[in-house]
């Protein structure tokens, strides 16, 4: 439901030019692994998933690390998580080791069970490349593939090739060295569909190569890849591909005469690691229809050519046309390899023992592993196989596939290093960007045993004297305080604290947690010394006569004060709400304000707000939408202005994530920024709504970001507080399907 449209918008009516996903909208993507977080540490953890399993630990239980295996076990629930291993050590030495759920083979899983590890294969790579390097194999800047007959890979020579391709050899194919393709600069840019779909599926152009003359399979690859001009200039620019290490696998069994799998095994053998294996790829093909024999499997690559383009009427080809697939079996160097976590730590571990002692690899090595790109000004790198951070102090990788396995191992600033195996979703669950780094970081801060390492792994609110049990967070200026996941019963006392060190409400948000009420709140230093209060009510939903309500809300606006924010919600037997008010100023003597609680049906238009606000001069300025049990009910406030006539605001009551996106990115072209926000949940579409007002008098909104996961979300603010260009305006949060969603807006 929206209200009638008004004038301003008539330019901007046409729904064709609003693009679906605005330009100043950030992505929910692969979040940056390793940085420090600035979270307080959490006493007890909100019940996050109403979805059963038994997710007990597997191994030898300790008492001190119960804390721990309960964060590790709330993530699991949370996103439907079959198993999954952890094993935390330093210096090369485990000092915990602990399996959850059950392994693919639906056995316990344990700290020795096997997951796909996915993106961090390309450690390993990046670690073979570097031994043959110390073998004598290779330097980095050798050329890997280009025009000089002496790169380590070379396109086979024809006895009758057509004067096409060697003026297109020569025209296009760019020289990309070793280092190069380790640090990602080699020209490849994944978001132009360069790189390999899917972590197995190649695009091919038949423009490139002729498919039917073709009969070497790394013949084809190579092709496609040395023919395509580079979307940037290799060493100017670093684009995480999957195919920069495609190719330093192929490198690798070209420079030993071994394949990838027996040389890696061979590398690490003085570490008691163990075989290594490549995922198995029958089921993904099968996916794509695309059936093996048993040569088939001796294959670099099957290619899946798709029929001829059906033809108009009047003979022509149609332009466009589905290109041909290659589906890769050989993945291991970039994204194939089948590992253990305790595996995974002994491989770990010696990148980080070879900086004292000799170990797989020279501390030479590993230094060149760890130093930063020329072409990469960031605070943060990817070295030669490794994400970077920390001026070098911390380091690792992460790893997913699209089945939903996500795994990270990292070496921590503090000494600590963690490796991480989760296996994939349950069937039909949606794969997430779970956030493994500070899921590790929260987990350690509330555990006994490493609480000497929690100081450089979270810093504590404690600076306003308050014992912090959930996730709390000041930006850099201490200009404003974010607390997540506050429960209800403590706001009073937080309000009480707050305001004496000079802190003012400025938005909050509540939401139902396994009927449980949690806040979300900004705080922002109260410039202006101007006085301000909330009112705090539960009404049980037996007794739901809000008339009460609204006269003890009149009568406050009456005294001299103003609705700064509203928030509501509810559980089965009771409504909760709380509002913030602002005393008014010189400015607003004559600001006249309205506050009702409106029950409304899910199909209704909600005509006694429209009716409100039919005069231009009165406002909707604040809403928000709960349900008691199927009844809806919708709060707002209104207010008009008595010493000039403003524009009415814009309001929606029920919008969807698609039209908010372009309501908002209009709002923003035409400088009407967004006044309150609210996400929930529909009870009768089962969809997540948005209700939200727009005003020419509210700020504009610089980013909004809406979907991320618990542990995503928490990075995400971790790195934004380290920002002093932006302001954090509003936070909220939302469940859907038992698992909880955060955004937040920026000004």
């Amino acid at each position: 439901m929206t209200s009638s449209r008004h004038p301003i918008y008539a330019a901007h009516a046409d729904q064709s030019i609003i693009k679906e996903q605005p330009v100043n909208f950030i992505p929910v993507d692969d979040l940056t692994d390793g940085q420090e977080d600035v979270f307080g540490s959490i006493v007890k953890e909100p019940d996050y998933s109403s979805s059963q399993g038994s997710y007990e630990p597997n191994e030898t239980r300790d008492e001190d690390m119960t804390l721990f295996d309960q964060v590790i076990i709330n993530t699991m629930r949370e996103h439907n998580i079959k198993g999954g291993s952890v094993i935390i050590g330093r210096e090369g030495k485990i000092l915990y080791r602990q399996g959850y759920g059950q392994d693919s083979a639906g056995l316990s899983a344990t700290s020795s069970s096997k997951f796909p590890i996915g993106d961090i294969s390309k450690v390993i790579t990046a670690m073979a490349v570097l031994k043959l390097k110390e073998l004598g194999y290779l330097e980095l800047s050798d050329e890997v593939m280009g025009n000089d007959q002496t790169s380590i890979l070379k396109l086979e020579q024809k006895k009758n090739k057509e004067k096409f391709d060697r003026r297109k050899r020569k025209a296009h194919v760019i020289s990309r060295s070793v280092q190069h393709l380790l640090q990602h600069t080699a020209g490849w840019d994944a978001a132009e569909e360069n790189d390999i779909i899917g972590t197995r599926k190649l695009k091919l152009s038949r423009k490139i190569t002729n498919l039917a003359k073709c009969s070497n399979a790394k013949e084809l690859v190579m092709r496609q890849m040395m023919f395509r001009p580079p979307d940037f200039q290799p060493g100017t620019k670093q684009v995480y591909c999957h195919l920069n290490y495609l190719f330093l696998g192929l490198m690798i069994e070209e420079l030993t005469g071994m394949s990838y799998m027996d040389f890696i095994t061979d590398m690490f053998h003085s570490l008691g690691v163990g075989p290594l294996e490549d995922v198995d790829y029958t089921e993904d093909l099968q996916k794509e229809d695309v059936y093996l024999d048993g040569l088939q499997n001796t294959k670099f690559c099957v290619l899946k050519k798709h029929e001829a383009p059906a033809k108009f009427l009047h003979g022509t080809t149609k332009d466009k046309r589905k290109e041909d697939e290659l589906f890769l079996l050989e993945t291991a160097a970039y994204c194939g390899l089948v590992a253990s976590a305790e595996q995974l730590f002994k491989i770990f571990s010696s990148v980080e023992l070879s900086l004292f002692q000799r170990s797989v690899l020279s501390k030479d090595s590993v230094t060149q592993m760890l130093e930063r790109p020329e072409c990469c000004p960031d605070k943060e790198w990817y070295g030669l196989g490794l994400k970077v951070s920390d001026n070098g102090e911390s380091w690792g990788h992460f790893g997913r596939i699209p089945e939903g396995t996500h795994s990270l191992a990292f070496r921590d600033q503090s000494g600590i290093t963690w490796t991480v195996l989760f296996s994939q979703v349950e069937s039909g669950s949606q794969t997430l960007d779970i956030e493994l780094g500070t899921m590790m970081r929260h987990a350690l801060s509330v555990t006994p045993r490493f609480s000497s390492y929690s100081s450089v792994l979270f810093k504590h609110v404690s600076f306003l004297g308050m014992e912090v049990s959930f996730y709390g967070m000041y930006s850099s200026h201490i200009d404003q305080v974010f607390e997540v996941f506050l429960p209800f019963y403590l706001i009073e006392n937080h309000y009480t604290t707050m305001k004496q060190e000079g802190y003012f409400m400025h938005h909050i948000d509540l939401v139902n947690m396994s009927e449980n009420i949690y806040a979300n709140i900004v705080w922002n230093k109260n410039e202006g010394i101007q006085d301000w209060l909330i009112r705090k009510n539960s009404i049980n939903s037996q007794e739901l006569r809000f008339g009460e309500e609204e006269r003890d809300v009149m009568q406050i606006i009456s005294s001299g004060f103003k609705v700064h924010t509203v928030a509501t919600c509810s559980t089965q037997s009771s409504f909760h709400s709380v509002i913030v008010f602002r005393k008014k100023t010189d400015v607003d003597t004559r600001l006249i304000q309205r506050f009702l609680i409106i029950v409304v049906e899910d199909c209704s238009p909600c005509n006694p707000l429209n009716r409100l606000v039919s005069d231009i001069s009165n406002m909707v300025v604040l809403l928000s939408v709960c349900y008691i049990g199927e009844i809806k009910l919708l709060t707002a406030v209104t207010e008009c202005d008595l010493n000039k006539r403003r524009v009415r605001t814009e309001f929606y009551i029920a919008s969807n994530l698609q039209a908010f996106s372009r309501n908002l990115l209009k709002a923003s072209e035409i400088r009407i920024g967004l006044q309150h926000v609210q996400f929930y949940k529909n009870k009768r579409t089962k969809e997540v709504c948005v209700c939200v007002v727009l005003s020419m008098s509210a700020k504009l909104t610089n980013t909004c970001v809406w979907g991320l996961t618990r542990y995503a979300f928490m990075q995400s603010l971790a790195n934004f507080v380290k920002s002093d260009s932006l302001a954090i305006d509003k936070i909220c949060t939302y469940v859907d399907e038992g698992k909880i969603y955060y955004a937040y807006f920026t000004t």
